[in-house]
């Protein structure tokens, strides 16, 4: 049964916010966005409201933001239920007046994070970890702290052991952190990630090939299969546009040449939603002060519609947040969701982790397994569910997922590989593991042995006790003290995936014995 009428009678909207919470607000179907928008924020005591919005799925099952401007019922009909979250990711969250803004900031990126459409490298990620466990829990307390608590939290859709080790050692040194200082340094860290920010869109290039079109508070990004193969700042864009389906952008290239890239949507409507995303986020974080009228030909926004951005800027409101300043509100905080702690037997084992649902892949056009509904982690930890119809309720709009196309890459420039990189995969790190870990078992250690002295023998060398076992085999080798050195990623290295990295070699480790 439709939602809304053709009178201008009350409906009920429920608001579900960053922790889970819902609210209810009465309001008129032909109300305008703003009004519900006041709304949430007055009952949320939210001053800093211009980075905020709220979002619902529309007849296409695809994520729309709502618009201020416009009413309800237009934009909106058969749906009652919007998404509160963070539409404009400022350029430094640390410079937010108020701390219940912050504490929202830091909400969502947490959500981010979780739901792998933020990713960071390991380093990253266990020291973000350990704030979000003294934000929580604040000093370690070796008392009430027993072993295998920071377990009970999921930070990462597949976090492992290792992670939550070394957030326990980085959470010890936290000293005397309160809630509000511990948010504070998540967002200080969180703001320099490559995908800070970044409102993905599924998109086809005119070569054929599947990419990911991000739009960020700096501008506009390109990936393919997991790498930023594009990046392209707003100053050096030209223009921006669509026609039907298409969608059109060029950016100044070295020299002063312009370069112009094509990119193919599913839909006029998820083409025209991206070329207003676009609008809106240049709007906002370049222009001073926004400007309703319309512009002359020829300008960087042209062509297939007027929408015009019609908020405030972020330049507005900082200077709005500082002038007018109130007494602090108190922040109420909801602690995370506990999970069981792990057990012996799950040790080195990843923990899939969720806010009471399941999580997501992140996006991933290269799989043809996320298009399917086989993939158990195809679908968001906070997906709206219309219609019997499930969708990811992540800040990104999420268009059809098509099969591959050619590999060939005709538009972009294909991305160096880096120095030390082995098998070319687009995921796997730089730098090679070296040297055991501190929890290996006896039979492992044994297992390891035997792969070294395999690996010398192929190399020409025999080692004292290898083959024959004779005393004079292997008398003039001398073996090399092995380093011990601990391949830890850095914030340099690439992203860090959501799939535990120890995960294939413990396979080959047990296949080994098992021989």
């Amino acid at each position: 049964m439709s939602c809304f009428g053709g009178e201008n009678k009350a409906i009920v909207c429920h608001v579900v916010l960053l922790d889970e919470a819902e609210i209810a607000i009465e309001i008129k179907a032909h109300t305008k966005g703003q009004e519900l928008l006041n709304q949430v924020f007055n009952r949320m005591n939210l001053f800093e409201r211009d980075y905020f919005g709220l979002r619902f799925l529309d007849h296409c099952e695809e994520a729309r933001w709502l618009d201020p401007e416009k009413s309800i019922i237009k934009q909106n009909r058969n749906i009652s239920v919007f998404y509160f979250g963070v539409r404009f990711y400022s350029s430094d969250p640390c410079k937010l007046q108020e701390e219940i803004t912050r504490y929202f900031f830091f909400q969502q990126l947490k959500r981010d994070i979780l739901q792998s459409r933020l990713h960071c490298s390991f380093t990253v990620a266990t020291r973000l970890f350990a704030y979000v466990v003294q934000a929580e829990l604040g000093d370690f307390d070796q008392q009430r702290h027993t072993m295998g608590y920071v377990s009970e939290f999921r930070f990462l859709p597949n976090q492992s052991e290792e992670m939550e080790e070394q957030a326990e050692q980085i959470h010890k040194t936290l000293k005397n952190m309160v809630p509000a200082d511990c948010e504070l340094e998540f967002l200080d860290k969180a703001k320099w990630l490559d995908l800070y920010g970044a409102d993905m869109h599924h998109v086809r290039g005119d070569d054929g090939v599947d990419y990911e079109f991000g739009i960020k508070p700096s501008g506009l990004l390109v990936k393919k299969r997991g790498n930023i193969i594009g990046n392209y700042v707003w100053p050096k864009i030209s223009k921006l546009y669509f026609k039907g389906k298409k969608f059109y952008l060029s950016v100044w290239g070295k020299n002063e040449k312009e370069d112009s890239y094509t990119f193919v949507l599913p839909r006029k409507s998820s083409c025209k939603h991206l070329w207003k995303n676009c609008v809106e986020h240049h709007a906002f974080f370049r222009l001073e002060k926004c400007n309703n009228s319309a512009p002359p030909a020829e300008k960087l926004f042209r062509f297939g519609s007027k929408h015009r951005y019609s908020g405030r800027t972020q330049y507005e409101a900082l200077q709005e947040s500082m002038r007018r300043k109130r007494q602090a509100p108190e922040v109420h905080r909801k602690t995370s969701k506990k999970y069981p702690r792990r057990s012996f037997q799950e040790k080195r084992k990843a923990t899939p982790g969720s806010q009471g649902r399941k999580s997501p892949s992140g996006l991933r056009t290269h799989s043809p397994q996320a298009a399917n509904g086989n993939n158990r982690w195809s679908q968001s930890s906070a997906e709206p569910k219309m219609n019997g119809v499930s969708r990811s309720s992540g800040l990104y709009t999420n268009g059809e997922r098509t099969p591959n196309g050619s590999s060939h890459l005709a538009k972009f420039p294909k991305p160096g590989r880096r120095p030390g990189h082995l098998s070319g995969s687009d995921t796997e790190s730089g730098r090679r593991r070296r040297g055991g870990r501190n929890y290996v078992s006896d039979d492992e250690a044994e297992v390891r042995r035997r792969r070294h002295r395999r690996r010398r023998n192929n190399r020409g060398y025999a080692s004292a006790g290898d083959a024959s076992g004779t005393e004079t085999e292997g008398a003039n080798y001398t073996e090399r003290p092995r380093a011990r050195s601990r391949g830890y990623y850095t914030e340099t290295e690439d992203p860090y995936d959501s799939t535990a990295q120890w995960v294939d070699s413990t396979q080959n480790i047990h296949q080994a014995a098992r021989e």
